[in-house]
């Protein structure tokens, strides 16, 4: 995606809800319609996870500032939806966490 992206020349690019995996697979969707604890384990630190690290580097890589969707644990049983912000140059700026207030059927988040 970031690459394909670079090739028009953006500055910035904001990426769809996605995860990395371990062993080398990329990103698979998270969703946030139910709360259930086997989802847990998804969950990783911010900005030292493996989605952060990857994105720093990809984010050098192409010169272009990434804002990457990630399930965040920040302590043990505390999650939040997080948006890690990394510069063009691969550095972590910061992160925000996203607040939902609606909590309607098929869409429940914390």
């Amino acid at each position: 995606m970031v690459k394909n992206a670079g090739g028009g020349d953006p500055r910035c690019r904001l990426s769809g809800r996605a995860r990395h995996l371990p062993a080398g697979t990329l990103l698979r969707p998270v969703l946030c319609q139910v709360q259930e604890p086997e989802w847990y384990s998804w969950a990783e630190r911010v900005p030292d996870g493996p989605t952060v690290r990857l994105m720093c580097d990809v984010a050098r890589e192409h010169q272009m500032v990434l804002i990457v969707p990630v399930y965040e644990e920040e302590q043990e049983g505390v999650y939040y939806n997080t948006a890690a912000v990394i510069d063009a140059d691969g550095t972590f700026l910061g992160k925000h966490r996203k607040n939902h207030i609606p909590q309607v059927k098929g869409f429940w988040e914390k």
